[in-house]
């Protein structure tokens, strides 16, 4: 007669093994497509396991990804029991930003538009989320607008150049992410609100201080 125990135990080791052989059975996703990939790849993290046991960066394994597939044209990949292809090739990168990007728009980035709407931007969205915002955004940044915005951002990097000369005469060390953030808000400030708000040369401009507040 079985125990409730046994029962448990029993439907939780099916259970696990009936995950396991999923997860295996993605990790041949590549392979059945003649896609190179390497060997080894964990069932859960796949070839990620060094960046979920906190060892490795994510940027410094997909650059080390980049070069144990060597002199390929691409490579199959998975995080998740999720397939990645990483590609190589200048001419299949240039088709997939350019004539198939909006087959390839997802960068696999956690974006909430209701609980944190800052963080649904175009670069995080995906799906008819993404093409809505493309929509809206893509006639902000044609040939002829692009070109009347590139005299705003002359200008405020002359700022920045101005200010960087008189500060290094001054200091010896500079924090340059306080400076970078400051130049970013004026570039902002100007081409999207036509706003000059100089706060490099003045950290504590309103619209600097409005703009770390929302951050936070």
């Amino acid at each position: 007669m079985y125990t409730l125990a046994g029962i448990f135990v029993g439907t939780l080791a099916v259970a696990a093994t009936a995950i396991y052989l999923y997860l295996r059975n993605i990790l041949t996703f590549w392979k059945k497509r003649d896609i190179p990939t390497l060997k080894n790849q964990h069932a859960l993290w796949g070839d990620f396991t060094k960046v979920f046991a906190v060892k490795q960066s994510i940027g410094e394994r997909y650059r080390e990804l980049y070069n144990e597939f060597g002199e390929v044209h691409m490579g199959g990949i998975y995080m998740f029991g999720k397939p990645i292809l990483l590609l190589k090739d200048l001419d299949l990168i240039k088709q997939v930003f350019v004539k198939d990007f909006p087959n390839f728009h997802g960068r696999g980035f956690y974006s909430d538009s209701e609980r944190h709407p800052i963080g649904a931007h175009l670069f995080a969205l995906q799906g008819p989320k993404w093409r809505r915002m493309r929509v809206k955004l893509t006639p902000t940044f044609t040939t002829g607008k692009i070109k009347m915005m590139f005299e705003t951002l002359c200008e405020c990097s002359n700022q920045l150049t101005s200010y960087l000369d008189s500060e290094v005469k001054k200091n010896d060390v500079m924090d340059t992410k306080e400076i970078l953030a400051r130049f970013s808000t004026d570039v902002i400030a100007s081409v999207a609100f036509g706003i000059q708000c100089n706060s490099i040369h003045n950290p504590e401009a309103e619209f600097r201080v409005m703009g770390k507040k929302v951050r936070h």
